[in-house]
């Protein structure tokens, strides 16, 4: 039991550190606030990047986010991201 205690925990770490997205509070309320009254289709999730792309000029001001630092941070991502 100890083992697997052992194992599961360093997975959890390991995958905590791999898909933790390096976002701040104002980021990442800014990108649950873009896609607000979008209708998800199974297309959804490959063009979510242009709804908050759209978006971030007037969302920007909203959560004091910085544009550039933002979209760069989208382009940095991992696939499994």
């Amino acid at each position: 039991m100890e083992i697997a205690r052992r194992d599961l925990n360093r997975y959890y770490n390991k995958a905590i550190k791999q898909y933790t997205l390096p976002l701040s509070f104002g980021e990442a309320m800014l990108i649950v606030d873009a896609p607000n009254g979008y209708i998800m289709t199974p297309e959804g999730p490959h063009l979510i990047f242009f709804t908050i792309q759209e978006s971030i000029t007037n969302l920007g001001k909203k959560w004091d986010v910085d544009r550039k630092k933002l979209l760069q941070k989208f382009v940095d991502l991992t696939l499994q991201q």
